[in-house]
């Protein structure tokens, strides 16, 4: 077995953004820049996951509510489980 020991150039230019160097450049910028996006991402899909289909736009007050208060405790993943399921979409209550 032979060890490949060339060094990889791992620079690269975010979208609008500065230039990253490596995973740990990367996720920085991640985690300073754009972690409400990614942290909105994240809840979507599990909010998503939890009712059993697809968001419509109706929901998307409630996904606004949800981040804002997720936000407070630094968009905890437990923290943002939880809400999904007080939330009046998961219970069923929204307003159609």
């Amino acid at each position: 077995r032979s060890i490949n020991t060339e060094k990889v150039e791992a620079v690269a230019r975010v979208p609008n953004g500065p230039e990253v160097e490596g995973m740990v450049g990367l996720k920085n910028y991640l985690l300073e820049h754009r972690k409400n996006d990614i942290a909105e991402n994240i809840l979507r899909r599990l909010l998503s996951y939890g009712i059993g289909r697809k968001l419509t736009t109706h929901d998307r007050f409630v996904v606004g509510e949800l981040i804002e208060g997720s936000a407070v405790n630094d968009y905890r993943l437990l923290d943002m489980i939880i809400a999904i399921c007080q939330s009046r979409v998961f219970s069923g209550t929204a307003s159609k």
